[in-house]
């Protein structure tokens, strides 16, 4: 069962195979920023990256 792993133990996997130095995985960042400077920096980003192309919701009516 899950109660069997630490909570962490994904995020080691990830890094592991990554070679991610511990000092990356185990102290991460804590973004000061609102939800909506977030959400704002999510939208950036995927109007930089052109999401659209790949946003398979939107075949579902959706979309984003």
């Amino acid at each position: 069962g899950q109660s069997r792993f630490p909570p962490w133990f994904g995020r080691e996997v990830v890094a592991g195979m990554l070679d991610l130095p511990p000092a990356v995985y185990r102290k991460p960042r804590v973004l000061k920023e609102t939800h909506d400077q977030r959400c704002d920096r999510a939208a950036e980003w995927k109007r930089q990256f052109g999401w659209e192309r790949f946003d398979w919701t939107a075949a579902l009516g959706g979309g984003s």
